[in-house]
């Protein structure tokens, strides 16, 4: 499970940075972990551990306070997903461009907001 995690855990960004299909990113994943097991490792794992054991921790004090229940263990959880999950998000995005530049020896382009509309006075 470890390893599915490190090997597949960029084809997310993948998709949507290369605009590739689902099986496609699921490769570039595998390869551009490839040869950088560890930095990614070491990357996404204490996240993903830090917010489940966060989680498990709010769990533990929500079913304390309210008694276990179906509601104390889902506002533990939506408050433990809503902490770590951009910090995720923002992990995996950076380290997946970050390995396709030392990978293909270039950052691939990036979507550009479009340019802001100029207002006119009213008349």
């Amino acid at each position: 499970g470890v390893l599915v995690f490190i090997y597949l855990g960029l084809a997310g960004p993948v998709v949507e940075i290369e605009e590739r299909t689902v099986r496609q990113s699921l490769r570039r994943s595998f390869d551009l972990v490839r040869g950088n097991f560890w930095l990614v490792f070491f990357v996404l794992a204490p996240i993903e551990l830090g917010g489940e054991a966060i989680g498990e921790f709010l769990g533990h004090e929500i079913e304390a306070a309210i008694g276990d229940s179906f509601v104390g263990s889902w506002l533990a959880e939506t408050v433990a997903s809503s902490a770590f999950s951009p910090l995720y998000a923002v992990a995996v995005v950076l380290l997946t461009l970050e390995l396709i530049h030392r990978h293909d020896g270039e950052a691939p382009p990036l979507k550009h907001r479009p340019a802001p509309v100029e207002r006119t006075a009213a008349a």
